[in-house]
């Protein structure tokens, strides 16, 4: 019986003896080598074409701002939107509390006399209105305040980024009838839109729901006991050094099996998907209903509203440019396709479509799978820049 005692405690401080070297040696591994440094990057050759990407920018300084953008900027819980980017203070990033993305220059307001008032325009959109992969200054929204401040000397033009990443037109439409009940009243409103109604299109059947919501929904059930002593053992276990190694080497594996065409296995989610032109059919409604509500909102409130269906990589764009894998499964692929084409085809009165800004652009176009760079920013705030009407001052 003592032997048996004796081999049994042996074996089992064997056995955690192994798992505590197994997760010291993953830890080891993982410091190594640091994880990608934002989605959608390709392996290989990554500085070259970063640097290629950013017009030259040195990769010291690529680096320090995907770092800002991906990893120190958090998403934090909000009212009627669910979740939007945490205040934040960086050398290229930084969201006021308000969450504001800075333009990455003082605010002409501190100019004002007197009685004088801004022309305020407020820039609603996702992570590329947000301007993810791109320093304050690079945004569409920044770079569209410096074109129209210059169109317009000795105006007082303020244009306040509201993107936010993961965004949808619910959401944004959301956002924009908060601030307006907490009295805020821009001159102005813009609505950039089409990239993210695609991904929702890729998860969302016959719902209106934004990123998590399914979570959401669970953590307002409430869980019982068990299942959070489940959820506690699950966190514990995904938070190994051996767990989170597996991960890397499962998603290494399945991101060397995509080729350049995006030919992948399908998720197990396409089981349940509607054909892609009943999908088609249906994300289209949700945005020209959302569209119209919102521009009767604005108009109510005498506010201009202006709204753009924006550039993607998989429409009107040569993807020889795409320096970066795309992880699209072949649902979304086809979807983002057809829906683009539709848009194109239905020439919906108040869309401004500039979906094919980047037909001739004979160069890198992103910085990532779908995030603009800096030059692009700069077309899209041109283009955009065209269709506001800001009144000219009174002498």
């Amino acid at each position: 019986m003592k032997q048996t005692y004796l081999y049994t405690a042996q074996v089992v401080l064997s056995a955690v003896l192994l798992f505590i070297v197994i997760n010291l040696l993953s830890a080891v591994f993982i410091s190594l080598k640091p994880p990608q440094t934002a989605p959608g990057l390709a392996q290989g050759e990554i500085e070259r074409k970063l640097e290629a990407a950013y017009g030259g920018t040195s990769t010291e300084e690529i680096a320090a701002l995907l770092n800002e953008t991906w990893r120190k900027v958090k998403l934090e819980p909000t009212p009627w939107t669910h979740f939007a980017e945490a205040p934040f203070a960086g050398r290229y990033v930084n969201v006021s509390r308000q969450g504001i993305r800075s333009n990455g220059r003082p605010s002409c307001e501190t100019q004002l006399r007197p009685g004088e008032s801004p022309f305020r325009i407020f820039f609603f959109g996702g992570s590329t209105s947000w301007g993810y992969g791109v320093r304050d200054s690079d945004t569409i929204p920044a770079q569209l305040e410096r074109i129209l401040s210059k169109t317009h000397p000795g105006k007082c033009i303020v244009v306040s980024n509201y993107g936010r990443g993961y965004y949808f037109s619910t959401q944004e439409q959301a956002l924009f009838l908060s601030l307006l009940r907490r009295g805020l009243h821009p001159n102005a409103v813009i609505f950039l839109d089409g990239l993210n109604e695609s991904i929702v299109g890729e998860y969302r059947d016959l719902s209106d729901e934004p990123l998590n919501f399914s979570a959401i929904s669970e953590s307002w059930r409430g869980a019982e006991k068990n299942e959070k002593r489940g959820l506690a053992l699950r966190t514990f276990v995904e938070e190994l050094p051996i767990s989170k190694l597996l991960v890397r080497l499962r998603r290494k594996i399945a991101g060397g099996s995509l080729s350049e065409a995006g030919a992948s296995k399908e998720p197990a989610i396409d089981s349940n998907r509607l054909p892609v032109d009943q999908k088609v059919d249906q994300i289209l409604a949700y945005f020209l209903h959302n569209r119209r509500i919102t521009e009767l909102v604005a108009q109510n409130a005498g506010i201009q509203s202006l709204f753009f269906w924006q550039p993607v990589p998989l429409y009107a764009y040569d993807l020889k440019y795409q320096l970066f894998e795309m992880f699209y499964s072949p649902y979304l692929r086809g979807f983002m396709k057809s829906l683009f084409e539709r848009v194109a085809r239905l020439r919906v009165p108040g869309l401004i479509n500039i979906s094919n800004l980047l037909v001739k652009f004979d160069k890198a176009a992103y910085v990532d799978s779908h995030h603009y760079n800096p030059e692009v920013c700069g077309l899209i705030a041109r283009a955009l820049a065209e269709h506001i009407k800001v009144p000219t001052l009174k002498h």
